[in-house]
């Protein structure tokens, strides 16, 4: 998994994740078949295998087409994000291969108000902080936004009904 089109996608899968319970369960059943039907070329041959973090397990990817001499730099500032571990929390490394690729499904984003880290963004993202990734950093932050902009939508949505109809209980 080279190309930013490949990592949008599986950003796009993780979101997805997060707000559908029933696509959630289907992903990480048969994460290949999903990300196929959501239009990604998967070399033959290709596991993909999903990884659930959870409030006291980080999995971090170590992507293999980081260059060796990167490899340092990359997990540091991805391991540095998640510092300190609380008591009892663990960080486990999982490698990708060009026929295997793991995804690591990170712990949903609370939902009012919070905004993803950048080490969040990028996990979404496969994990690369090469430059490469800015576009995905970036389209993984505006779908961000948006759930957060339809969320705030929804919220203002009922809280008005309940206005209209806290008004026609008062008139009636």
């Amino acid at each position: 998994m080279a190309s930013d089109r490949d990592r949008v996608i599986i950003a796009e899968a993780i979101s997805k994740c997060w707000s559908d319970s029933g696509f959630k369960a289907r992903f990480t059943k048969d994460p290949a078949a999903e990300l196929k039907a959501a239009g990604m070329d998967l070399a033959a041959g290709t596991t993909v295998q999903v990884f659930e973090s959870t409030n006291t397990l980080t999995y971090l990817t170590l992507s293999h087409d980081i260059p060796l001499e990167q490899y340092g730099v990359h997990l540091g500032k991805a391991i540095a994000a998640q510092m300190p571990l609380s008591p009892g929390s663990e960080i486990r490394l999982v490698g990708s291969t060009p026929t295997y690729l793991p995804i690591c499904l990170p712990v949903p984003p609370a939902a009012t108000g919070s905004e993803m880290s950048e080490a969040d963004l990028l996990a979404v993202a496969g994990g690369d902080y090469s430059v490469t990734q800015t576009n995905t950093v970036q389209t993984a932050e505006a779908q961000t936004t948006a759930v957060q902009t339809a969320e705030a939508a929804t919220t203002a949505a009922a809280a008005a009904e309940a206005v209209a109809v806290a008004v026609a209980a008062v008139v009636v």
